[in-house]
């Protein structure tokens, strides 16, 4: 989740007025940003069907399909409502290979096994083996007998263990190792929890007595049993990389005598065997099993003492070096990292070989010395072109390998594939990102088999999407752009400025430049193009970019902000919202470097920016004008982020001297006289601080010091009005700023040893106090840690309860209590989804970004929340009709409007304005109840 928001404007108004729809301001009808959907996770059914995960800004990441086509390629189910993700992930086939099954969470179940034919209504939850939030997180899906699969799962009852399925539900195996202890013992982590030899399942398990040793299942309590203990004792040989050999299997283990080997089994006791001593003693010979050719199985392993990790055989009787790549104590193999560096292609083993004259390149082996050769140096000398992500593509009697270089570690080059011939090399044309290996999947196996993949076009800066390639440059193409934002301005969270609120949004012809508007679409214009042309003045259109973030402070009717402008750097500008009054403050970093910024804050009548420029981090003072615009000298320096805070008219922020380390300091905004507020930790050592915001009316700074426990701190600027709030060891807080109500009592956010809570510091700001433990916590991924407030201040949080999945909570400061809101946004365990709330100043109305309905049919939508007490009365206001969701996101109030962003199919992500509501009352910035963010 999202962190919830509230902008409380100070304003003034009175009487009733009529609650309408929130307005779109259209700003782009025609091209959008790049969107990176990501297809990962591909995997072919037996019909050439591959199902996979694909991310999109609308939708999260779900489980879609394709056949290879545009029109065949579709998004399967939003198993997750909403832009929340479900994440599906490790996928697995039943043995016919006609249903997937995989991990994935639909927001009250955690991960859980699901399966999929292909179809909305084939895809469903098989079982959810751990109730509530957190789930069984299911992994190694293998086909065993007929429609039956195996997996392991892990529960609070019985730690990770074997299960199997028919499809309908799922049972335990067997409890091999009794009670909350794991019976699967994956001991590296790299590695599947099962691995299918033939028609045998086999893995690495322990019945809490004899250690991690190789095990055998066929998916019932008797049939799983264990091989051989092959380290005698409660040690555990820790078995890996169990590899089809011959008729039985290979594997790497180790017992009490030898360090890691390889072993030979035929499925039992006695036909399981040392086969290769490499290092004598206690060091390890073998690393990893590399593949099988013919009737050698290769593996990365050492002869000890001067010699590196090398290329290794078993043929069946011996185990030898079949080829010392690189002389001496060099490696010739890299030794722990086995994803993506080998494949198996027409009987070769391909791997990434390092030799001294040619550095790291591709290398095939039959299992011989003269068969074991590089196939291409792509970049001539020693530096090696460093191949990566290696995948296997076999057309009829045709094998071929695709790999993508990645020179020096640093730079990914384009997509090649070879048949491993001198001259059978080809550029594709096409770049991949190979971070989890190329994820290829193929559709076929006659000449006209073609992998999917996903790619980035011919440019490795672009967004990765669904490709398709037969290994020839001209059929390697674009099969679907799945995370498309055509039409989508994407605005940026407005930032008010007097009656003025300025953000970000891209057109196709000016690229993402500054926009401002004063709430209708008539008021709503483009400031300047301040990098002329397509060029974006806010950053690179690119991925993870849609959002266009607006870094910037109000400074009165001005905004003060981080742009490129004129093919500059990025640098503070200056805006009133025309043309004219848009200019560069400074040039922090001269040319065409940027500075980066590390805070913008306003106190006073100046804004203060912390830059770090090439010249190193710098802290400048503004009036909004360039010649008002000047760095400030400091009696220290920013060693690290200096999170400049500002309070009243004083600007806090960390600092570091010699004789004093990294400590809190204050500015004057209004001389900019610069002191040293104390030395918490006495002498060069450095305080551990976190600086979260004002506190109290008056207010005062609040922070963190974390260098012995966590002590909560209040400061107003000296030494004496320096005081720890709390110092029990136990307890740790949220870092964000408390929110303060209308007695001048602040709220923030922590846990004890207990778990999560909610801390109350009294007016008198002297006590700190707990006033509500939460129900449960939240679950880490989701990060929902946050809460608003309204008029009679009371708080709106989220929280999750195992009957009620996340919904809201409501705590009355007054009486000091927390009830879940009724009725329950979304009935059941389903949750409502809240990423966003935004309470209008004064009155008993919030608008919330939530899914609505049963069963998530609306999708996520802007919702209305009217009453007090216990009770809220929700309104659905479905932008995107139907099942659509228009995700409202960037909530922001511009004087009495609440302004977001939201999407529909047909006008793409634009900004939204909703009108006032029924009820506004005269609240200030510093009268009223704000958000605890």
């Amino acid at each position: 989740m999202k962190h919830l928001h509230c902008f409380l404007l100070g304003l003034l108004a009175a009487g009733a007025v009529t609650a309408q729809a929130p307005v779109a301001i259209d700003l782009n009808s025609g091209a959008g940003l790049p969107a990176d959907s990501s297809p990962s996770s591909l995997i072919a059914r037996a019909d050439g069907l591959v199902l996979f995960t694909a991310c999109t800004p609308e939708l999260g990441c779900e489980l879609w399909r394709s056949n290879g086509t545009l029109a065949g390629t579709q998004l399967v189910l939003d198993i997750h409502p909403g832009p929340a993700s479900s994440q599906p992930s490790r996928f697995g086939l039943d043995t016919p290979g006609s249903i997937v099954y995989f991990s994935a969470d639909d927001g009250s179940r955690g991960s859980e096994l699901w399966r999929s034919d292909g179809t909305a209504a084939g895809t469903r939850l098989i079982a959810d083996l751990e109730p509530g939030v957190n789930g069984s997180d299911p992994r190694s899906v293998v086909g065993s007998t007929g429609i039956q699969v195996l997996f392991t799962a892990g529960t609070s009852a019985s730690g990770r263990e074997i299960y199997r399925s028919d499809g309908v539900t799922a049972a335990l195996v067997v409890d091999l190792n009794a009670g909350v202890d794991s019976g699967v013992a994956n001991s590296s982590g790299q590695h599947p929890d099962l691995t299918k030899i033939g028609t045998r399942v086999v893995f690495s398990g322990t019945n809490g007595i004899s250690g991690d040793e190789p095990y055998l299942t066929d998916g019932t309590a008797a049939g799983t049993v264990r091989i051989k203990d092959v380290f005698i004792g409660g040690g555990g040989s820790a078995p890996t990389d169990f590899t089809a050999y011959s008729t039985g299997m290979v594997f790497v283990a180790s017992n009490s005598g030898q360090g890691r080997e390889l072993y030979r089994s035929d499925f039992t006791d006695v036909g399981t065997t040392r086969v290769s001593d490499i290092t004598p003693g206690t060091g390890d010979g073998v690393f990893y099993v590399m593949g099988v050719s013919g009737t050698v199985a290769l593996m990365a392993g050492t002869s000890g003492g001067a010699n590196g990790v090398e290329l290794f055989g078993y043929n069946g009787t011996t185990t030898a070096l079949v080829r010392e790549l690189n002389a001496g104590s060099a490696d010739g193999l890299a030794e722990f990292r086995t994803v993506g560096l080998s494949t198996m292609a027409g009987g070769l083993l391909y791997f990434a070989g390092t030799s001294a004259a040619e550095g790291e390149e591709l290398w095939r082996s039959d299992g011989t010395l003269n068969g074991t050769i590089p196939v291409a140096e792509l970049l001539p000398g020693i530096s090696g072109s460093f191949p990566r992500g290696l995948a296997t593509l076999v057309q009829g009697a045709t094998a071929r390998v695709l790999f993508v270089p990645t020179f020096n570690e640093s730079s990914v080059g384009p997509l090649f594939i070879t048949d491993g011939t001198p001259g059978g090399l080809v550029n594709l044309d096409t770049f991949k990102n190979i971070d989890r290996g190329l994820e290829g999947a193929q559709i076929g196996s006659g000449p006209g088999a073609f992998l999917l993949l996903a790619a980035l076009g011919s440019s490795p800066v672009g967004d990765a999407e669904l490709w398709r390639s037969d290994g020839s440059a001209a059929a390697t193409t674009l099969v679907a752009d799945i995370a498309t934002l055509t039409g989508s301005s994407s605005p940026s969270r407005v930032i008010a400025a007097g009656t003025r609120g300025f953000f970000t949004a891209f057109e196709a012809n000016t690229g993402r430049e500054l926009y401002v508007t004063r709430g209708s679409a008539a008021t709503t214009t483009r400031v300047v193009d301040l990098q002329p042309g397509t060029q974006s003045a806010f950053g690179p259109d690119a991925v993870g970019y849609e959002q266009g973030s607006l870094i910037g402070v109000a400074l009165g009717e001005r905004l003060v902000f981080m742009a490129h402008s004129g093919g500059q750097g990025f640098e503070p500008h200056v805006s009133d919202g025309s043309a004219g009054g848009t200019l560069q403050l400074i040039d922090a970093t001269p040319g065409i470097d940027s500075s980066n910024s590390r805070g913008i804050v306003a106190a006073g009548t100046r804004a203060f920016l912390a830059l770090d420029t090439l010249a190193g981090s710098r802290l400048y003072a503004t009036d909004g004008t360039p010649a008002g615009t000047s760095q400030v000298t400091l009696p220290c320096t920013f060693k690290s982020d200096a999170q400049l805070t500002a309070v009243g008219t004083r600007v806090y922020f960390r600092c570091t001297e010699a004789a004093t380390g990294e400590e809190l300091y204050r500015l004057e905004s209004t001389t900019l006289a610069i002191q040293r507020v104390v030395d918490l930790t006495t002498g060069p050592e450095s305080s551990a601080l976190t600086l979260l915001g004002p506190a109290g009316r008056p207010a005062r700074l609040a922070f963190l010091e974390s260098n012995n426990g966590v002590r909560l701190l209040l400061s107003d600027g000296s030494v004496p009005g320096t005081i720890i709030l709390n110092s029990d060891p136990g307890r740790d807080y949220k870092s964000r700023a408390p929110i303060i109500d209308g007695d001048g009592a602040s709220y923030l956010r922590g846990r004890d040893a207990v778990g999560e809570k909610l801390f109350r510091i009294n007016p008198a700001l002297t006590a700190l106090t707990t006033v509500l433990a939460y129900p449960n916590e939240p679950r880490p991924q989701q990060q929902f840690d946050d809460a608003d407030a309204g008029s009679n201040c009371s708080l709106l949080l989220g929280d999750g309860a195992p009957l009620e999945g996340f919904e809201l909570y409501r705590f009355n400061g007054i009486t000091q209590s927390g009830a879940l809101v009724s009725p329950s946004l979304q009935p059941g365990t389903r949750s409502s989804e809240l990423s966003e709330i935004s309470a209008f100043p004064g009155s008993d109305r919030y608008y919330a970004n939530a899914l609505a309905g049963s069963d998530g049919a609306l999708g996520v939508e802007l919702m209305r929340l009217d009453g007090n007490g216990p009770s809220l009365s929700p309104t659905v206001i479905d932008i995107a009709a139907g099942a659509a969701s228009s995700a409202p996101r960037n909530f922001a109030m511009l004087g009495q409007q609440l302004t977001f962003s939201a999407h529909t199919a047909a006008g793409g992500r634009e900004l939204y304005v909703l009108p006032p509501p029924d009820r506004i009352f005269g609240h200030g910035l510093n009268d009223g109840c704000g958000a605890l963010q």
